[in-house]
C-alpha cells in the first residue's frame, strides 16, 4: 500500500524553500547595491538608496562613516507632492555646490516647502544635528533626492571592509584564485582520462582474448563429449 506524502512536511518544506531563496535574494541585492556605491554609482533597488556618511555635520544622530538608506523622492519639481512627501524633522538627501563641485549632502529639515521670493522657487531649509553645524541656504526642492528611513553601522562597516585592501583580496581575489585553481584541475582531469581510458582498454584486450580461448576450449571439449556418447550407442545397437 503506497504511503500518503506527509502533509506538515510538504508544507514546512515550502516555506523552508521560500525562506532560503528570500535570503539569498535579499544578500545578493545587498551586494549590489553595496558594490555599485563602492564604484560611486547610486544604485536603486527597489525605490531604496544607500549614502555613505563622510562627515560629521549630523553628528551625534548620524557618525561619519555610517550608512543609511532613503527612499527616493519622486515628483521633485512639483510643490504640492514634495509637501506630502517630506515634513520638518525629516532626514534628507540632497545635491549641493561645493568649490565648483557637486556633491550629495545628507541633513535635516527644519523649515517645510515654502516659495522663496528671492530665489524664485519653491525650497526648504535645513540643518545639520552637529550643534556647530550652521544653517544652510534655502533648498530648491528640485535638488532633493532622497529620505533616510534607516541608519545602519552594521552595513557600513562591511562597506568599509569591501573598500579595503582586505577585502577587495577576499572578495576578488580569492574567488579568482579559487576559479582559476579549478579550471587548472578540471584541465588536468580531461588530459589524463583518455590516457588512463587507452591503459584500461589494453588492460581489458588480453583478458577478453583469453575468454575467447577458454570457451573454444569448452565448445569443443563438449563436441568431443557428445561425439563420445554417440560412437557409444552405436556401438551398443551392434
Amino acid at each position: 500500500m503506497r504511503a500518503k506524502p506527509n502533509v506538515k512536511k510538504i508544507i514546512s518544506g515550502i516555506i523552508t524553500g521560500i525562506l532560503v531563496c528570500a535570503f539569498v535574494f535579499a544578500l545578493v541585492s545587498l551586494c549590489y547595491v553595496m558594490l555599485e556605491t563602492l564604484r560611486g554609482k547610486e544604485a536603486s533597488l527597489f525605490g531604496y538608496k544607500m549614502y555613505y556618511v563622510e562627515s560629521d555635520s549630523m553628528a551625534p544622530t548620524i557618525q561619519k562613516g555610517d550608512m543609511i538608506i532613503s527612499k527616493t523622492l519622486k515628483n521633485t519639481d512639483n510643490h504640492k507632492k514634495m509637501d506630502t512627501q517630506i515634513d520638518v524633522g525629516d532626514v534628507v538627501t540632497f545635491t549641493q555646490e561645493i568649490n565648483g563641485v557637486r556633491i550629495n549632502n545628507t541633513h535635516r529639515v527644519i523649515k517645510d516647502v515654502y516659495y522663496d521670493q528671492e530665489i524664485g522657487e519653491y525650497c526648504i531649509v535645513t540643518k545639520g544635528d552637529n550643534p556647530s553645524a550652521p544653517q544652510d541656504q534655502p533648498l530648491p526642492i528640485t535638488a532633493l533626492k532622497a529620505k533616510m528611513v534607516a541608519e545602519t553601522s552594521f552595513v557600513a562597516k562591511i562597506y568599509s571592509f569591501l573598500g579595503s585592501t582586505t577585502g577587495i583580496a577576499i572578495v576578488i581575489i580569492l574567488p579568482m584564485g579559487i576559479l582559476l585553481v579549478s579550471t587548472i584541475v578540471q584541465l588536468v582531469q580531461k588530459i589524463r582520462k583518455p590516457v588512463e581510458s587507452e591503459s584500461i582498454a589494453v588492460e581489458d584486450k588480453p583478458s577478453t582474448e583469453e575468454e575467447l580461448k577458454r570457451k573454444a576450449i569448452e565448445e569443443y571439449i563438449k563436441k568431443q563429449a557428445i561425439e563420445e556418447y554417440l560412437r557409444n550407442q552405436e556401438n551398443k545397437e551392434e
